[in-house]
């Protein structure tokens, strides 16, 4: 299931970006990131993001395996709303 896998994948990268806050600067020079590139990507970990995305794809498994018609387009435009705020 491609939604399951996706969100293995967000999980990890959750999990990978907790431990990039937790890197001493050193570490993170050795690795060719800025200050700003770090901070960056951090903040792709915030609840908001994480949510957004899970929620955005639960949303087009739902389209894909349900084949929903009636309700595809308020769907599509709540899956591009989260997609803008992600």
């Amino acid at each position: 299931m491609k939604a399951k896998s996706t969100i293995s994948r967000l999980i990890r990268q959750y999990q990978t970006r907790q431990q990039l806050s937790d890197l001493p600067s050193y570490l993170i020079d050795d690795i060719g990131k800025t200050p700003e590139e770090i901070k960056q990507e951090l903040s792709k970990n915030s609840v908001t993001f994480v949510l957004s995305k899970t929620l955005a794809l639960l949303i087009m498994a739902t389209q894909t395996k349900l084949k929903m018609t009636i309700l595809s387009q308020p769907l599509n435009t709540l899956f591009n709303q989260l997609l803008r705020r992600a």
